[in-house]
């Protein structure tokens, strides 16, 4: 058999069973897991992953369930057989259970399984959990988990990718910062995760902190990049994955020599990032590959020419190239191979410097005096050559030298030491250093000390003994520093003799405390062996033992050894903690134990304890020990202990270690009773000497615990007086007393022996020493006499003498008690194991379960069999069946599921075994011990709710229950069918079977369904055959009964019942069908009614049936119906029509091609054919007609082919739908098509077009609209010029299609969608099949709005059309866009300067402004008065919202629905950025619970509700005003006239503006020009609206201020005014404010002339008779500077309005007044600031200049540079700058002018020889001052010309200014013009 037969085999096999149990059942048995996955992802229509899901799901919480039943194993094997991690589960269940027993008992089992890494496992479990539960405290991260893992628990933790599971990690940590995730990071993921997430500053920081030493204040990330070092991989990730990194990123990345693509081959940015970061030298190998020569050579990076990664050889071939600097790349040369350390290469140095400098033109000695003293000191000379050389010249240039003796004169020595030097100086090097200020400064040697202390003029030298004796240090060595240069020996003869010199003797004490210090030395210098030996040498030899410090050292020693191994880092320092040094010591010894359990480092452990003994704590180290209990190693832990003489308090503390804790008490117990006769045991183990007995000292007392320890122990002695017998002569016979009864005592006495016992382990021994008459050990004698009197109790006896045989005394007790002795004997032949269990089944079946409890609960107390068989007793006796018998039997499942259940004889017996055996018996006791059928269901379903079924494998006791019940409705059941329980226990199936049967046979069809279900064996052939029976019945009397339709639908509902294969029915149906020959209504309901089950079921044709030539006989038998009948009939209809297309309104979705399959026309096959008569082609035509009509095309395609009929307008249909899809063109059609198509007229297409949204019109009406502009291709600046959007092939072919559907008379629906789609797709620029296939009108509606397409709103409207919408969906549909487009801007992110532009502004729709373009919107709706209705029911909505938000009643409805999805999709309550998805709003709830309801966050505040409101009644009053809805109209005033109050209090000005401008009825909306009047608002009227608006709301406030405010209209006309853009006029009148405002300061503050001091007049200073003067002043007074601000400010305004106007030439005067307001503003601040000025309180006054002189004066006497500047500009007066620095600089002196002036103007030649030529004029008249020269010498020194320069140093004899440019350079330019001898010509030159 194949696999495909068997696996249909088996999914047929499930037909009738429940999804869950059959997961169940697969997941238990570990069988089919697969095939049913695929088997149920099929029929629920669902891919096989997503299902597998489910099915895990399914499988985990079964787990659960048999987790809490406590069926632990069970558990473990259904999740190994659906292949799930075991350890991850129960450890998450573990920690997810309240039950703390259950958990225990979990737990348990895990330790259990795998005892050696359970600790292990532990940790790294509970790692998993930990991440899980701060996964569950992240929901973002949690849900991006989910994306990628489905599943997020403890198993797919653990299974996942690591490279993801450490990314996972990487960003938990950095959304919680927990430490504890970074340490199953590694560097690598980490990296990348930090690469993915662009941190860059996370990036810099590692890259910075690696290989960096640690410091106290580093974060635990900060120390993991201190030890990570970043690789070459890693920086090549992240250069490939990093986009746009900042500055800081790319120097960091370019110090480890690693650069980004774009400055990779850029020198110049390599060079700079490698200067910024100082990585030069690290990225060495770098630069060297860069052509680096020529580039910083041309740069003048002379400096890094001379590092090491440019080549000399570079430099040497790079001369030839450039030979202008080949001085400059000798010299470069010259510095890079010679070192300046080196005498001889600094001579070559020297030399190249000085031919360089002096081919450069420098003197070498003036330039470079350092170089030339390095060269001179290299000579070696004298002092007194090197003082004279000091005090040359040019080493007085350097400024060090010059300040030396006077930054340290207390180091100056010249005049304390006589030199030779004074002959040398010369006068000009008085502050020039000496050599011994040198020798001072760098070598510490103060002459001048020296001198004092020698007495003489000679140099010191320090060999010198009075030196020594003054500055030396004397120093004593002791015995320690003989000890440090290890001579032990020495250093005690050196201390004995010392001390003997100083004392005279050599105490204890001397000795002790040197032995105390050279042990604490010692410790010091733990890690220098040799020291420690010499110090241990040095102990020894003073007499003292150094045993505890030679084991100390030796631990130490031992644990760098083990670090050293270890290759971590061996601390220098030694442990001088004792608690430290015993932990680490012991967990190393403790290692080496566990890594060779062999070897025992005695050594090591020996010198551990006698530190513990020398320790005061005396802290036992443990870790050994419990290592030892832990494995219940007693004799090794016995042996330490007594070795060492550990205490027995350690003892009782390791009693808890021990894996069999009875064990440790017991060894307790027995150092407890090791005592002598004549002495106590202490508590220690050493074996102690018996001290004696003091004669007031009483006598050891015996304790307690001695006394119950030795009862205890003669208890468990069998050679006790209890158990020792007598001799076998002096035995009595035991006699029956008085009563007949047997002497249980006398038998118990004789039986007694002093025999040894023995192990019986086979049966023939057991036989033997049961039939031997000899005497035997007591055991056995007894169980001779159980048998032999029938005495069970003498088997317990037994047991209690001699246990370790408990399984024959058990044997032997039960065989007794149930009467079975005999048939033990007649089986012994067989194994024990068998005989055992027929002895249980015996006894079961004799109903002695109570004697079977009492055996093993005497002999087996422990055993849980036990439950089992209290759970037969209780059954047997009280027959309730209740819960306490379930629990019971639960527990005997647990205990046989953790394999704790052991039965006598069956050690070796498998589980699986031991289970069929126990089943065994419950089906041995349901046979034989109940008589009732109800009693055994009770018992059936007892067993079924301790779910056993689900452990047993053979036997499905609720199988066996559902048996029961089916049968239960056949009364007396049990007398005609016997069902045998214990042949069940083999072979169930064929007693099952053997029932079907029988019941098939009699006819009981109803209960053989039920049973065969439950046996899952298919009952296909048994409904079949009730189905005939019961149509043989009944059909022959030619009853309509068989035929009616509730007789169809109990088949169906038989059908859907049973889950039986649909063409069962259709079989039966043909087979009725094949019964009536004769067309007639009957048969061809039978026909539709088989064409309709396998249309419903998806059935192919087979070869059970012919579809084809069903539905043709069908069709013929309703043609040749009459007509009444036919119409009762009603018409076939096919399975896409009635299954898809009526839930889609009938739309058409599908193309011709697909049209074509769904029809099956290729695959028809009709073998047998009728003719038509013309009747039947007439009635076949108008059905053809009629499935048009309604939409059917399919069944109409079906027809067609299947009787070759094809009308006209079917034909046109198909056409065009071909037309449409391209599969053909016009050129196929036929002549007469065409002559149709010709006579067809344009005006035809009305039908199909809107006439309002037609292009025209658009542009038309919306010729500003941005979407228009887009729309219109055909401009010539678009790039589509040469291109035709769309083409005329396209347009063609819908001028043909619309001309064809035009002439359509049926199936013009289908007509039309196909002519809209077409011209949908068309203009969209979209396959036609596309759009077709779209049923989601609003992803079309989408691409309408991002794509620009033309004749956008004509789109939306042909796909609203051609989706048959309904009016009211229409008007829902576009209310909902307009709402979300209202509702959806209130959630953006404005700046300050945005909020109140986009306050009001909306979302476009579909490309277009709703404000603007509503108009257009309003043709898409047949009825716009329902578009306001829906609108104003969001307004509604809107109201509900607010009491929801507020915690109040409201009204829920489907649109409080859509306006809270739409909050829900755009809103942001908690958080404003703009990716993150907005949190939902809490759950809508009843206006009736709603009060009790906690408040939910504020998303839209009122504001922007108010705000939502009112652009929604604007568009609602839109939709009345379209359609003259008067009542729409009204309601909507009504809703605004409320509105305004709360706008009002709400102070939302710019609310009721908008809502006013709106709605535009301005004469009924005068309330809200009060509302504003009122609060002073009037200003918000002055908004910026549209033209229209604009008119009509400026003639609204005229009219308003005319009639209600003629009395405060003035000022408000002025603001209308302004807010009209009267720019010109405006500034016009606050020119003349300001104005008015300078002539009242003119006025008022003002000086008169009679009161100003005369001076000086600053404008003809050349003139030999200059005249006199007057400043004019201004009083400074605090109304002056108020007068000046508020006259500024109005130039201000004045300069804005001529702006705003493009006055340009105006505005720029009149800021230049303004600015010269604030130029006068200054001047009186400062006048009143300056107390020390000769008139304080007046200033000059800059405003009320008349002449052109008195501008002059003011600028050449009163005001500086910046001032002048704006002065000029306010008069448009120029300034002779000549004359202003003749007159401010030189003559006033003013030193900051000069300066002043080159920061805001440029100099030249020609004012600075104008300004000397005034001079010259002015030096005739007046005086000349020093001041006056030098500011002149500053200004020739400016001159650019040196000609001119020279000429005018000469005239003015600048004599500084003359040498300097004799002795500079420019000489030579002097002397070759002959500047001196043709001046004349010279300056003609210049």
């Amino acid at each position: 058999m194949s696999a495909s037969v068997k696996r249909d085999k088996l999914f047929k096999s499930w037909t009738g069973i429940s999804e869950v149990a059959l997961i169940k059942e697969v997941a238990t048995k570990g069988e089919n897991i697969d095939l049913c996955i695929e088997y149920w992802a099929r029929k629920r229509k669902l891919p096989l992953p997503e299902y597998e899901l489910f099915f895990q799901d399914v499988v985990q919480t079964y787990v659960q369930r048999l987790l809490t039943e406590r069926l632990v194993c069970k558990a473990e094997m259904v999740l190994n057989n659906v292949k799930r991690d075991v350890k991850s589960f129960y450890y998450q269940f573990a920690c997810e259970c309240d039950d703390e027993e259950l958990r225990e008992l979990v737990m348990d089992h895990l330790q259990k399984k795998d005892p050696q890494n359970y600790e292990s496992d532990l940790l790294e479990l509970q790692f998993y959990w930990d991440l899980l539960q701060q996964l569950q405290a992240s929901p973002d991260l949690l849900a991006k988990c989910k994306v990628q893992l489905r599943r997020v628990n403890i198993e797919t933790l653990v299974h996942c990718n690591e490279s993801y599971l450490n990314k996972l990690l990487a960003e938990l940590y950095f959304l919680s910062l927990n430490p504890s995730l970074l340490k199953r990071l590694n560097k690598y993921d980490m990296w990348s995760y930090l690469v993915e997430e662009a941190k860059f500053g996370q990036l810099v920081r590692w890259c910075t902190l690696a290989g960096q030493p640690t410091q106290i204040e580093y974060t635990e990330l900060d120390l993991l990049y201190c030890g990570w070092e970043v690789e070459a991989e890693m920086f090549e990730l992240a250069l490939k994955a990093l986009e746009m990194p900042n500055e800081t990123l790319r120097n960091c990345f370019a110090s480890a020599g690693y650069f980004f693509g774009d400055e990779r081959e850029d020198v110049a940015i390599v060079i700079r990032r490698l200067c910024t970061t100082e990585s030069l030298e690290r990225n060495r190998e770098l630069l060297e590959k860069l052509p680096l020569g020529h580039f910083l050579l041309n740069r003048g990076l002379h400096t890094l020419l001379l590092r090491d990664f440019v080549k000399t050889r570079e430099l040497e071939e790079m001369i030839e190239e450039f030979p202008d600097d080949e001085e400059l790349l000798k010299f470069l040369v010259a510095l890079k191979e010679n070192k300046t350390d080196d005498l001889e290469e600094f001579e070559k140095v020297f030399q190249a410097t000085k031919v360089y400098l002096e081919h450069q033109g420098i003197d070498f000695n003036n330039a470079q005096p350092l170089v030339t003293l390095f060269d001179f000191l290299s000579n070696e000379p004298s002092v007194a050559n090197l003082n004279c050389y000091l005090h040359t010249t040019a080493l007085q240039n350097i400024p060090y030298l010059k300040t030396l003796s006077i930054r340290n004169p207390v180091h100056n020595s010249e005049s304390n030491i006589t030199t030779g030097s004074d002959n040398c100086n010369n006068g000009n090097g008085k502050y020039i250093p000496t050599p011994y200020d040198f020798l001072r400064k760098f070598k510490q040697i103060d002459m001048k000390e020296v001198s004092k202390e020698l007495q003489v003029d000679s140099l010191a030298s320090f060999s010198n003994e009075k030196l020594c004796a003054k500055f030396g240090r004397k120093y004593k060595l002791n015995f320690l520093h003989y000890l440090k240069q290890q001579r032990s020996c020495y250093a005690v003869y050196y201390f004995v003799m010392d001390h003997l010199q100083q004392y005279g003797q050599l105490t204890k004490g001397h000795l002790f405390r040197a032995c105390e210090t050279v042990t604490e030395f010692a410790l010091q210098h733990a890690n220098n062996m040799e020291l420690a030996a010499h110090c241990t040498a040095f102990i020894e030899m003073l007499g003292y033992d150094s045993q505890y410090l030679r084991n100390y050292l030796k631990l130490c020693r031992l644990l760098e050894y083990e670090e050293d191994e270890a290759n971590e880092v061996v601390v220098n320092t030694p442990i001088k903690n004792f608690t430290q040094l015993l932990a680490r010591v012991e967990s190393l010894l403790l290692q080496r134990i566990v890594k060779e359990p062999a070897k025992f480092p005695l050594v090591d452990y020996q010198a551990l304890m006698r530190i513990v003994v020398c320790s005061g704590q005396r802290q036992w180290p443990m870790k050994v020990m419990q290592h030892y209990a832990c494995d219940d190693d007693w004799w090794r832990l016995l042996v330490l202990m007594q070795y060492f003489d550990v205490p027995l308090s350690q003892l009782q503390i390791l009693i808890g270690h021990f894996e069999s804790r009875a064990m440790g008490e017991h060894l307790l117990r027995s150092f407890l009773c090791e005592v002598p006769p004549q002495s106590k045991r202490h508590a220690s183990f050493s074996r102690q000497k018996k001290k004696p007995v003091r004669k007031g000292e009483a006598k050891t007392v015996t304790t307690s615990s001695e006394t119950i320890t030795s009862i205890t122990s003669a208890c468990n002695d069998p050679n006790n007086a209890v158990f020792r017998t007598a001799p076998s002569q002096q035995r009595l016979h035991f006699l029956p007393d008085a009563c007949g009864r047997l002497d249980l005592f006398a038998i118990v006495l004789l039986s007694s022996t002093a025999v040894n016992e023995q192990y019986v382990n086979s049966t023939t021994k057991f036989l033997e020493l049961m039939q031997d008459q000899r005497t035997q050990a007591t055991s056995w004698n007894l169980l001779r006499n159980c048998v032999k009197y029938r005495l069970p109790v003498l088997a317990v006896l037994a047991a209690t003498v001699y246990h370790v045989n408990v399984e024959w005394q058990w044997l032997v007790w039960l065989a007794v008690a149930t009467n079975q002795w005999t048939e033990v004997l007649k089986l012994s032949t067989m194994d024990m194991e068998k005989v055992s269990w027929l002895l249980l089944d015996t006894a079961v079946r004799q109903g002695d379960v109570c004697l079977l409890l009492r055996s093993f609960r005497i002999f087996f107390k422990e055993n849980p069999f036990a439950h089992l068989c209290r759970f037969l007793q209780r059954t047997q006796r009280k027959r309730c069946f209740d819960d306490e018998d379930v629990h019971s039997l639960r527990l005997f499942l647990l205990a046989w599921s953790n394999d704790s259940i052991t039965m006598p004889f069956c050690a070796t017996l498998p589980r699986n075994e031991l289970m069929h055996r126990s089943i065994r018996l419950l089906l041995v006791h349901l046979q034989h011990n109940f008589d009732s059928t109800l009693e055994q269901q009770k018992l059936i379903n007892c067993m079924c709710r301790s779910d056993m079924s689900d452990i047993s494998v053979k036997m499905d006791f609720c199988r066996l229950q559902a048996i029961f019940e089916a049968l239960q409705t056949r009364p007396g059941w049990a007398e005609y069918y016997k069902i045998d329980f214990e042949q069940l226990a083999e072979e169930n199936n064929q007693v099952y079977e053997g029932l079907l049967e029988e019941l098939r046979a009699k006819g009981e069809y109803d209960v053989a369904v039920r049973l065969a279900t439950l046996l899952q064996q298919p009952i296909s052939d048994i409904v079949y055959t009730k189905w005939i029976t019961k149509l043989d019945l009944t059909g022959s009397a030619d009853d309509e009964a068989p035929y009616a339709e509730s007789a169809f639908q109990l088949y169906e509902e038989e059908i859907s019942e049973h889950s039986l294969p649909p063409e069962l029915l259709v079989n039966f149906y043909l087979y009725a069908a094949g019964r009536l020959s004769n067309p007639c209504a009957r048969k061809y309901q039978l026909l539709k009614r088989a064409l309709t089950v396998i249309k419903q079921h998806h059935l192919f044709p087979n070869e059970s049936f012919d579809r084809d030539q069903i539905e043709y006989e069908m069709i013929i038998c309703y043609l040749q119906l009459d007509d009444e009948v036919g119409a009762e009939m009603g018409i076939y209809h096919s399975e896409y029509f009635e299954q898809i297309m009526l839930n889609e309104r009938c739309v058409l979705y599908k193309s011709f091609l697909e049209l074509k399959e769904l029809a099956g026309i290729e695959d028809l096959n009709v073998s047998i054919k009728h003719p038509l008569t013309r009747q039947m082609e007439a009635r076949l035509e108008a059905q053809l007609n009629l499935l048009l009509d309604k939409g059917d095309i399919v069944e109409a395609l079906r027809l067609q082919e299947l009787f070759e009929c094809r009308p006209i307008d079917l034909r046109f249909v198909v056409f065009c739908m071909a037309l449409a899809e391209g599969v053909t063109t016009i050129f196929s059609m036929s002549s007469e098509e065409r002559q149709m198509l010709r006579d067809i007229e344009i005006s035809s297409f009305a039908k199909f077009n809107k006439r309002t949204l037609d292009s025209g019109l658009l542009t038309r009406e919306g010729q500003n609209s941005p979407s228009k502009a887009s729309s219109d291709l055909t401009d010539s600046c678009s790039t589509f010029e040469f291109e035709e959007i769309p083409s005329k092939e396209k347009r063609e072919t819908l001028e043909t299609i619309q001309g064809i559907a035009s002439k359509l008379t049926y199936g013009v629906s289908i007509g039309r969608r196909i002519v809209m789609v077409y011209r949908a797709a068309m203009y969209l620029d979209k396959e036609y099949l596309d759009v077709l296939r779209t049923k989601d009108t609003t992803v079309l509606l989408q691409s309408v709005s991002e794509e620009g397409c033309l004749h956008r709103l004509l789109v939306v409207s042909d796909i609203l059309t051609s989706s048959h919408m309904t009016t009211q969906e229409i008007a829902e549909l576009l209310a909902l866009e307009l709402a979300t487009a209202i509702v959806r801007p209130r959630f953006y992110i404005f700046t300050t300067d945005q909020q109140a532009k986009n306050a009001i502004k909306n979302t476009p729709v579909w490309g277009y402004n709703i404000d603007r373009d509503l108009h257009l919107f309003l043709e898409l709706v047949p009825n716009t008065t329902k578009l306001g209705n829906c609108l104003l029911e969001y307004c509604d909505a809107l109201k509900a919202y607010r009491k929801f938000q507020d915690n109040k009643p409201y009204e829920h409805n489907n649109v409080f629905e859509r306006l809270a999805e739409i909050i829900r999709r755009y809103g942001l309550p908690t958080n404003s950025s703009g990716n993150q998805m907005p949190t939902s709003i809490p759950p809508i709830t009843t206006a009736t619970n709603a009060g009790s309801m906690l408040p939910p966050a504020q998303v839209l505040s009122h504001k922007k509700q108010n705000i939502i409101y009112v652009e929604l009644l604007i568009k609602a009053h839109q939709c009345y005003v379209h359609e003259c809805s008067m009542e729409g109209i009204a309601n909507v005033l009504n809703r605004a006239k409320a509105l305004n109050t709360v706008l009002t209090n709400a102070k939302s000005w710019s609310l009721i503006v908008r809502m006013l401008s709106g709605i535009g009825r301005y004469r009924e909306m005068f309330y809200c020009f009060d509302s504003l009047l009122k609060n002073e608002q009037f200003e918000s009227l002055l908004g910026q609206f549209d033209e229209e608006k604009t008119i009509g709301l400026r003639q609204a406030i005229i009219t308003y201020l005319r009639e209600y405010c003629p009395n405060n209209g003035r000022e408000y006309l002025k603001l209308t005014a302004l807010h009209f853009l009267m720019y010109q006029e405006l500034a016009e009148m606050w020119e003349q404010d300001a104005q008015a405002v300078l002539a009242k300061v003119i006025n008022q503050s003002a000086v008169s002339t009679a009161l100003l001091p005369e001076k000086m007049s600053m404008a003809n200073l050349t003139s030999a008779n200059p005249t006199k003067t007057f400043i004019p002043k201004l009083r400074c007074t605090p109304e002056l500077s108020l007068l000046l601000q508020q006259a500024m400010e109005y130039y201000t305004h004045a300069t804005e309005n001529y702006l705003l106007d493009n006055k340009l030439l105006l505005a720029q005067r009149v800021a230049s007044l303004a600015e010269m307001l604030a130029v006068q503003i200054d001047l009186a601040n400062k006048a009143v600031s300056d107390r020390s000025a000769p008139e304080p309180h007046l200033c000059v006054c800059v405003v009320n200049v008349q002449t052109r002189d008195e501008f002059r004066e003011l600028i050449n006497a009163e005001l500086s540079v910046p001032q002048s500047l704006i002065l000029s500009r306010a008069y448009g007066y120029d300034i002779n700058w000549s004359e202003v620095l003749l007159s401010q600089y030189v003559i006033l002196g003013h030193a900051n002018y000069l300066q002043e002036y080159l920061q805001h103007m440029q100099i030249n030649d020609n004012i600075i020889e104008n300004t000397v030529k005034g001079f010259q004029l002015y030096a005739q008249h007046h005086r000349i001052s020093t001041r006056m020269d030098e500011h002149l010498s500053q200004l020739v020194t400016l001159i650019k010309s040196v000609t001119l320069k020279y000429k005018l140093a000469s005239l003015l004899s600048l004599k500084a200014i003359v040498m300097s440019l004799i002795n500079d350079q420019t000489s030579h330019y002097l002397r070759d013009t002959d500047f001196g001898r043709n001046e004349n010509c010279n300056l003609n030159d210049m």
